[in-house]
């Protein structure tokens, strides 16, 4: 494989879609080393998706589509190697479901799953990069993710050290 760009992991951008406020704004990342550890990790997610207001300042109010109250969702971070279990609990009133583009997995367990349903995913992380997720929920997955339903995967290497960097997230809508 070939050597990865450190400052690819030094400032992730993700081209997300919306911009709404998110509480975990100012979140401290891991980074690599907090999050490699010693060896691959059994990593457990727990997502929630629910339909909300959210203020975007001076009075303007707007309904957003989340995950865990806020648009975009939390940063998952996690190595190359690890096996991630993601549990996705759907408190809204449509149903919702989950993909991250860092699991090579059967993308038919990807949801969605009906108002007050749960899903699971479990699946090894093989790819290293920087990964968009998102709500899979068939047809109408293009309409969830404008409503704001996303959020940015890291997976650090785990053979190659990144250089010493403060992570952080931008998304745009």
């Amino acid at each position: 494989m070939k050597k990865l760009n450190s400052m690819l992991f030094a400032f992730v951008l993700s081209m997300g879609l919306v911009g709404f406020s998110n509480i975990n704004a100012g979140a401290e990342l891991r980074g690599q080393e907090r999050t490699c550890g010693a060896g691959p990790q059994k990593r457990i997610v727990t997502l929630t998706a629910a339909e909300k207001m959210v203020d975007l300042g001076e009075g303007v109010k707007t309904e957003a589509w989340t995950f865990n109250g806020t648009s975009p969702g939390p940063t998952i971070e996690a190595c190359e190697g690890d096996t991630l279990k993601l549990t996705l609990k759907n408190e809204g009133k449509m149903a919702h479901g989950f993909d991250s583009h860092a699991l090579r997995i059967n993308p038919m367990h990807f949801g969605p799953a009906d108002s007050g349903k749960s899903l699971s995913l479990d699946g090894k992380l093989s790819t290293p990069g920087v990964f968009m997720y998102h709500c899979a929920s068939g047809a109408a997955t293009d309409q969830h993710i404008k409503m704001g339903m996303f959020g940015t995967m890291i997976v650090y290497p785990r053979s190659q050290k990144l250089r010493p960097a403060r992570e952080i997230v931008i998304s745009e809508n």
